[in-house]
C-alpha cells in the first residue's frame, strides 16, 4: 500500500489466536496489541469461526478487552516519536467483532490526527466474516486486508476446519475473492504450510496465484515438529516455486512472494509488544506461549505509563525469543 510505510511505527491488535499471530514481522518497528486473551473468546460464544488444527491455544470465555484499554493501547502506539504508524487487527478472527474494530479504527484515526501522526490500518482475516458491505467500510477506512488461504481445497481443508462443521472456510474465501480483488483494497494472501501439506506447497502456491492474488506470503507452521525429510521437502518445494514463477523475474506479471523481501533467518519470531486484554504488556508472542520460564516475556503494564519507544529499545532479540518459546 503506497499510503503505508512499514518502516515506521506499527501496532497489532489481536482478537484471539490466528494464523498470523505466531509469524514474523521483522522490519516494521512494531507493537502488538491484544483485544483479548489469545486463548479466550472475543465474544462469550465465539472467538473464531474456525478451529484450525494447527492452532493449539486453549479457548476461554469472557476475557475481552474493553474500550478504555484499547484507547490506552492506541495512546501507547501514538507515544512513539515516529511520524507514521500502522494499526493491525488480527486474532482469532478480529472481524467477528467488526463493530468494535471499526469503532476503534475511527477513534484511533481521530487520535492520530490530534497527535499529528499518519495512521494506516491492516486487518488479517480468515475470510469467513468478509462480505461486500464490510469491504466497502474497510475501503473507506483505507484498510489493507490479509486473507488466509493455504492452497487448494484439499490442502486448505485438511487443517482449516470450521467451528460450525457446516462452514467451509475454503468456499468462504473463494466466494469473497472476486469482490476483494475488484474492490481496490490493498491485499495479501497468507498461506500456512504444515509438515502434512508440505509436499503440495508448489501446487498450492500456483493455485492461490491462479485465483488472482498477486502478493502471497508463505508461513511455515510453528509449534509443530518438522523432521529433516520434511524440512528438505519444504526447501525443495520453494525451489519448485522459484523455477515455476520466479526464474526470470522477482515480480512476474506483478506476482510477488512476500517472503523474498524480508531478512532471512532459519526461524524468525515476532519482536513486538503485546498488550493483553487486561493491559499487561509482554514481549514477542508471550501471550501465546506457556513457557517453562515464568515472566520471561513480561514487559510491564499500560498503567506503568511508559512510552512505546522505551519498551521498544528494551525488546529481546530473536535468539532470546526462540530460547524461551521453545525451551
Amino acid at each position: 500500500n503506497q499510503n503505508l510505510d512499514p518502516q515506521e511505527g506499527m501496532l497489532r491488535m489481536v482478537a484471539g489466536m490466528g494464523t498470523r499471530a505466531v509469524d514474523r514481522s521483522d522490519a516494521d518497528y512494531p507493537s502488538l496489541m491484544s483485544l483479548d486473551r489469545p486463548e479466550a473468546r472475543p465474544h462469550s460464544d465465539a472467538d473464531c469461526s474456525l478451529r484450525c488444527r494447527y492452532c493449539p491455544m486453549i479457548k476461554e470465555e469472557g476475557k475481552v478487552m474493553d474500550e478504555a484499554t484499547a484507547r490506552k493501547a492506541v495512546e501507547l502506539l501514538l507515544s512513539s516519536a515516529r511520524p507514521s504508524v500502522i494499526l493491525q487487527f488480527f486474532g482469532g478472527e478480529a472481524l467477528l467483532r467488526r463493530s468494535f474494530v471499526l469503532e476503534v479504527m475511527g477513534e484511533a484515526k481521530a487520535m492520530a490526527a490530534r497527535a499529528d501522526r499518519s495512521l494506516g490500518f491492516i486487518v488479517s482475516t480468515n475470510g469467513v466474516s468478509l462480505d461486500e458491505e464490510l469491504l466497502d467500510l474497510l475501503r473507506a477506512m483505507r484498510v489493507k486486508v490479509e486473507v488466509s488461504i493455504d492452497g487448494t481445497r484439499e490442502v486448505h481443508m485438511k487443517y482449516r476446519v470450521g467451528k460450525d462443521p457446516a462452514v467451509c472456510s475454503y468456499d468462504s474465501v473463494r466466494r469473497i475473492t472476486p469482490a476483494l480483488l475488484a474492490s481496490g483494497i490493498p491485499h495479501d494472501a497468507i498461506m500456512v504450510v504444515n509438515p502434512g501439506t508440505v509436499e503440495a506447497l508448489s501446487e498450492s502456491f500456483s493455485h492461490v496465484a491462479a485465483l488472482g492474488y498477486r502478493r502471497i506470503q508463505i508461513n511455515h507452521a510453528l509449534g509443530v515438529l518438522w523432521s529433516k525429510d520434511q524440512m528438505r521437502a519444504f526447501a525443495g518445494q520453494l525451489h519448485e516455486i522459484e523455477k515455476e514463477h520466479f526464474s526470470r523475474s522477482v515480480r512476474p506479471g506483478g506476482l510477488e512472494l512476500v517472503d523474498l523481501w524480508s531478512f532471512r533467518r532459519p526461524m524468525l519470531l515476532n519482536g513486538e509488544l503485546t498488550v493483553d486484554f487486561d493491559g499487561t504488556i509482554t514481549f514477542g508472542n508471550g501471550f501465546l506461549v506457556r513457557t517453562s520460564t515464568p515472566g520471561a516475556f513480561r514487559a510491564g503494564h499500560l498503567d506503568d505509563m511508559e512510552g512505546f519507544d522505551a519498551y521498544y529499545v528494551r525488546r529481546p532479540d530473536n535468539d532470546y525469543l526462540l530460547e524461551h518459546t521453545y525451551p
